[in-house]
C-alpha cells in the first residue's frame, strides 16, 4: 500500500468513525482505491488551474496534453502503479 492510499484510508475511516458507520475490515483500503482512482481524469477546473499556475504557459496548446499525462502519471504513482 502506498503513502497516499494509507493517507486516504486514515481519513475515510476517520469520517466513518465520526458518524457511526462501521466498516469491513477491508474496506478503508477498497474505498481509499476508489477515490483516488476517481481522481485519475482531470476535470475543467483543474487543468485550467494548472494552467494559471504559470504565465508563461499560457497559448501552449501542447501544454494541456503534458499536464493531463503529468497528473494522470502521479495519481498512478499514488496508487502503486507508476511505470
Amino acid at each position: 500500500m502506498t503513502e497516499m492510499v494509507e493517507r486516504v484510508r486514515k481519513a475515510i475511516e476517520a469520517h466513518c468513525c465520526e458518524v457511526g458507520f462501521k466498516l469491513r475490515k477491508d474496506a478503508g483500503n477498497l474505498l481509499a482505491r476508489a477515490a483516488i482512482e476517481a481522481m485519475r481524469e482531470p476535470n475543467f477546473e483543474m487543468v485550467q488551474a494548472g494552467l494559471d499556475s504559470d504565465p508563461q504557459i499560457l497559448g501552449q496548446p501542447m501544454f494541456v496534453k503534458q499536464l493531463k499525462d503529468a497528473y494522470r502519471a502521479m495519481i498512478d504513482a499514488a496508487l502503486g502503479e507508476g511505470k
